[in-house]
């Protein structure tokens, strides 16, 4: 299977594109500029004074991709980062064709999968499924959907520290009920 259109689009609204990287939302770059109400998107963490003495990792860029050559300075165009968008998601989809084998799924359900593997990454969407013994059963899938609802703690997710991060908790709504239709 591949991430339909609408999948596309889902995934894409809760991303968000940004051409410019910017520091993790959770690093002590991004938290010291919020406390001094400076935006971290499109160099706005550059504004405050000595931005470079702290940590940002790992930057940002795209719809949310992370990984090598991507720091403070990275610039890409729109069209690289819908590129880079997309080659994400081949994989991603490829890995959920893998995880899922044997398993029934709807075209939503297919993207939901997609979705949290592509925002909470691969090793997450494994322990979930493994969690709640996902297979093509409605009661397994109503688990599934439901545990999804877990993971809104940023780095922390599905541990009890930390408050849920409200975009996090958006997402997980939106995937749980997409999931369920």
């Amino acid at each position: 299977m591949e991430v339909s259109e609408s999948g596309k689009k889902f995934i894409a609204g809760f991303e968000g594109c940004q051409c410019i990287a910017y520091p993790d939302i959770e690093s002590p770059l991004a938290k010291k500029c919020k406390q001094q109400g400076i935006s971290i998107y499109g160099n706005g963490y550059r504004r405050l004074l000595n931005w470079n003495t702290y940590k940002g990792e790992p930057w940002t860029i795209g719809y949310g991709n992370t990984g090598g050559g991507i720091e403070a300075g990275t610039t890409w165009t729109a069209e690289q980062c819908y590129e880079r968008f997309e080659i994400t998601l081949e994989t991603l989809s490829e890995m959920v064709t893998r995880y899922s084998k044997g398993i029934w799924l709807t075209q939503n359900q297919f993207d939901v999968l997609v979705s949290f593997a592509y925002n909470a990454g691969p090793g997450r969407l494994r322990e979930v499924m493994s969690i709640t013994k996902l297979d093509s059963t409605l009661d397994r899938k109503v688990a599934f959907a439901n545990e999804l609802l877990s993971y809104t703690r940023g780095h922390n997710y599905g541990r009890p520290r930390g408050d849920p991060v409200p975009g996090l908790m958006r997402r997980r709504k939106a995937e749980k009920e997409l999931f369920l239709t």
